[in-house]
């Protein structure tokens, strides 16, 4: 994991979602391989890491304003005016 991926980890691992929601069970198992692994040991796929900001953006109204940015930049947002917005915002 990349310490961007790890930090928007660890910033969602701190937020509220659903008890028995298939993303709170991929964040647990994330946070394990950050935890268990050095940065550079724990390699997620392409897809994963998707995943990972695309849940930051479903969640963007509850993290910090930076983890939003991160998570878009990596690929994270849904709606093409979203992405716009943020893309400006970013510069």
């Amino acid at each position: 994991m990349t310490d961007v991926e790890i930090r928007i980890c660890k910033a969602l691992d701190r937020i509220s979602m659903g008890l028995d929601s298939k993303a709170k069970s991929f964040l647990q198992a994330m946070m394990f391989a950050s935890k268990i692994f050095t940065s550079t040991a724990a390699d997620i796929s392409p897809k994963q890491s998707l995943y990972l900001a695309q849940l930051a953006w479903k969640y963007r109204r509850q993290l910090p304003k930076d983890i939003v940015t991160l998570a878009a930049l990596k690929g994270g947002v849904s709606d093409r005016k979203d992405r716009r917005k943020t893309a400006t915002a970013a510069t």
